[in-house]
């Protein structure tokens, strides 16, 4: 990752994203730390990535 930017949780995520983001979406439930929260969508969208992979393999499969 270039210029990674780190939170006292313990994640990272690139600064290029970063400096356009809010530090705080606050609220109960809510990530209070953008690192954290970039860490945790970047997670969601590889396992989508994923689940729409195999997917498209079991079609492939089933043709």
């Amino acid at each position: 990752m270039k210029n990674p930017e780190h939170c006292d949780h313990g994640n990272s995520a690139p600064y290029d994203v970063l400096k356009n983001l809010h530090y705080s979406q606050a609220g109960a439930g809510r990530h209070k730390c953008t690192i954290c929260a970039y860490k945790e969508g970047y997670q969601a969208g590889i396992a989508e990535g994923i689940r729409r992979a195999k997917e498209a393999l079991a079609r492939l499969k089933n043709k």
